[in-house]
């Protein structure tokens, strides 16, 4: 299975909001407890850098000098080679977990300052994604996954459906559509084989052509 950089980003969206350390204080996301473990695959690096400056191709619209706290923001290393490096914090969080802020905060109209990202995104790899086609050989690229909001984040439980294009010996062929993917949010951390180059921005966050191995497709 290879995953469209837009599904990527969905994907990734998902994993940040379970680093939410609000979420994990109250044992509501599947990483808490696992601050210094390796959650993914070792190809895996995610990054949310509240000061990446613009650049062509890389438009930076999270881009902000301060938090809604008032802390200078900062590039925070989320997963590094698939190691859980720290959670998003608040400076309530931070002070509860005695750990550094990471100068994360968001807030809504009338709101507390709860986590946020600011510009999320993973480095690249070095494959462009027709040779992540090739090495998929016959698979699927998925395009769209339907359902994400469904994940349970205490289990990372997750049954969604899906749609995408056929690949045929190493080659994109017919759209396939009424897939489902019924597992859980590790096996699409822990089973990335390959990363492609094609880092794409979508708003204030970024994704990638990402090869999975070891996936079972319903209706493919």
């Amino acid at each position: 299975m290879v995953l469209h950089p837009e599904v990527a980003v969905d994907l990734l969206g998902i994993v940040a909001g379970m680093l939410d350390a609000e979420s994990v204080l109250k044992q509501r996301s599947l990483f808490a407890g696992k601050l210094g473990q390796a959650i993914a695959s070792p190809l895996l690096t995610l990054v949310d850098d509240g000061r990446l400056a613009e650049a062509p191709g890389r438009p930076a619209l999270g881009t902000e000098p301060w938090d809604a706290e008032g802390l200078p923001t900062r590039r925070n290393v989320l997963l590094e080679g698939g190691v859980l490096k720290t959670y998003l914090h608040t400076l309530k969080t931070a002070a509860e977990m005695g750990m550094a802020p990471t100068a994360s905060a968001g807030r809504g109209f009338g709101s507390q300052p709860g986590a946020t990202t600011f510009n999320l995104f993973p480095l690249p790899g070095d494959a462009a994604p027709d040779v992540l086609y090739r090495m998929a050989g016959n698979g699927v690229l998925i395009t769209e996954i339907m359902g994400l909001h469904t994940v349970d984040p205490v289990s990372g439980d997750l049954s969604v459906g899906a749609s995408g294009i056929r690949i045929r010996d190493g080659v994109l062929a017919e759209p396939v559509d009424k897939l489902t993917f019924a597992g859980n949010l590790r096996d699409f951390l822990t089973r990335i084989a390959a990363l492609g180059s094609d880092l794409r921005w979508y708003g204030s966050s970024a994704g990638l052509s990402i090869l999975l191995e070891d996936i079972a497709l319903g209706g493919a």
